[in-house]
């Protein structure tokens, strides 16, 4: 692959090679170097193509680069991909847009798949962990949204361990 700085243009039996990364127009007298956020990969090209969405372009002469896990673009020509704001996620390559963590989940690493929520513990739409149960309530399932009363003879407190405390009489 040729640098987008090397020589742009050669004469050659009288005619001229255009380097990937640069373009060069019917009657034009020289090239010209793609600009940020466009490429073309061959050799004599007449037009750079604009990045597309879900990618990042940094050399003219590279194909596109789809955005990495944990960022996401959804603009064409752009040289870099934004990353996901909290309480979102992109799991896979070439993300146009950020996931919003689901109810009963939640997302503490941008670039991963959301957690569910744990035993004692709620999740809203969004969230970036999990929000104890308030005393008097609990959850006993994982990927809950709400908590729930706890039943007669039972109380819940969160604490460090998450425990359950019976109540005997």
């Amino acid at each position: 692959m040729f640098s987008r700085y090397r020589y742009i243009l050669v004469q050659w039996k009288s005619f001229y090679i255009i380097f990937a990364g640069n373009y060069s127009t019917v009657g034009q007298v020289s090239c010209t170097v793609c600009p940020e956020g466009y490429y073309t990969t061959t050799n004599g090209s007449e037009q750079c193509n604009a990045c597309p969405i879900g990618h990042y372009c940094l050399n003219g002469d590279e194909d596109p680069k789809p955005c990495p896990p944990g960022t996401a673009n959804a603009l064409e020509s752009q040289t870099t991909c934004l990353p996901c704001s909290n309480g979102k996620y992109s799991a896979q390559p070439g993300a146009i847009e950020c996931d919003v963590c689901p109810i009963g989940s939640y997302c503490n690493e941008l670039d991963k798949l959301p957690k569910p929520c744990q035993a004692g513990f709620f999740c809203l739409e969004g969230q970036t962990e999990g929000t104890p149960c308030p005393t008097g309530y609990q959850t006993t399932l994982t990927g809950q949204s709400y908590c729930r009363i706890c039943s007669p003879g039972i109380y819940f407190e969160y604490s460090i361990e998450k425990i359950y405390y019976p109540i005997f009489f």
